[in-house]
């Protein structure tokens, strides 16, 4: 199976133009590649997280 990484400014709920395409990529190659996003962390805090079926990388920054 083909694995894709995103890096992105932000992810979701987080709106905006950028985020909106990363989520709709995201989307449509839900069922037919491992995918993993990074982008940074609106809390500050480092996280992983599980949205809509893909792996979240949330890096904190300061």
């Amino acid at each position: 199976m083909m694995k894709i990484l995103q890096i992105s400014n932000y992810y979701k709920p987080h709106i905006g133009g950028i985020e909106q395409v990363a989520h709709d990529i995201s989307e449509s190659l839900l069922n037919n590649y491992e995918q993993k996003i990074i982008c940074f962390s609106e809390d500050k805090e480092d996280k992983v997280e599980m949205i809509d079926g893909v792996e979240v990388y949330k890096c904190g920054y300061f």
